[in-house]
């Protein structure tokens, strides 16, 4: 079983659960990270890391996707993502853990072509993102453990690519059609008839614009994406303990040492 993670979506989840006082923001990201490799006892774990947001492909089809600043409260965060980041990404080297980057690629891009390959075997996504709910609805034998709720979600009982085609996502910029929620599209998607008449009546080009951002399978990268996944999954992994030691005093990171038996040993037996 793989357990694949939404690495950035986790490094804000541990900004914003940390007053930054007695704990670094990577070991709050540890804490975490360490508690799902052992409720789910995978034998593969995989971070997924965005792209930079102004380099993504889909800039070219929206200027303003995800045009938002790294803000928690009116506070720029953009140095504590940095550093963590930084530091993460030396430590995971260490400890048996794979990491997935791709220019222009986010991480659920990497993720959903993940998920494609090691399908019929299971997954667990790791992630907030809503988007990442199209993936077990395509994909049975993948899960999504949303680390806010603290729970894995249902599966969509409707296609949420299609749902967020009519409604838009403010969160990434991308504007729906005015009037349609969540009740009038589920509506609209009780058959293909009535989201035909709805087309024919309305904006088209709103709702293949919108498709094209969020359906992960209509990424033109997406064969390219299949084997860099297939290649990095396959990759020598290592584990080294003293290397370990050494990044949490170079980075001082604040708590990690005194609960290091507890957090590391997990990751000693993945493959």
């Amino acid at each position: 079983m793989y357990l694949l993670i939404d690495a950035k979506n986790i490094v804000y989840r541990s900004i914003l659960s940390n007053n930054g006082e007695k704990y670094h923001h990577v070991t709050i990201f540890m804490r975490q990270l360490s508690s799902w490799v052992k409720k789910y006892k995978p034998t593969s774990v995989a971070v997924a890391w965005d792209a930079p947001r102004k380099s993504t492909w889909r800039r070219s089809i929206l200027e303003t996707y995800k045009d938002r600043g790294e803000l928690i409260n009116q506070r720029d965060i953009s140095k504590d993502i940095s550093i963590t980041m930084q530091a993460l990404k030396e430590l995971l080297d260490n400890i048996n853990v794979r990491q997935l980057y791709k220019d222009k690629m986010e991480a659920d891009d990497l993720i959903y072509a993940a998920v494609s390959v090691i399908h019929p075997e299971k997954s667990v996504i790791v992630s907030s993102d809503g988007d990442m709910l199209q993936i077990p609805y395509k994909y049975h034998s993948c899960k999504v453990f949303n680390p806010f709720k603290k729970q894995e979600m249902p599966r969509p009982e409707i296609s949420p690519v299609m749902q967020k085609a009519l409604v838009g996502d403010n969160s990434d910029r991308i504007s729906g059609y005015r009037g349609i929620g969540p009740k009038k599209s589920e509506q609209i998607l009780e058959s293909f008839e009535n989201l035909n008449n709805f087309l024919s009546d309305n904006d088209k080009s709103i709702f293949y614009k919108n498709l094209l951002l969020i359906d992960l399978s209509l990424n033109p990268k997406l064969m390219n994406n299949k084997v860099y996944v297939m290649k990095e999954l396959s990759s020598d992994i290592k584990y080294n303990d003293v290397e370990v030691n050494k990044l949490i005093m170079k980075y001082r990171i604040k708590g990690m040492l005194n609960e290091l038996n507890d957090l590391i040993p997990c990751f000693k037996n993945l493959q």
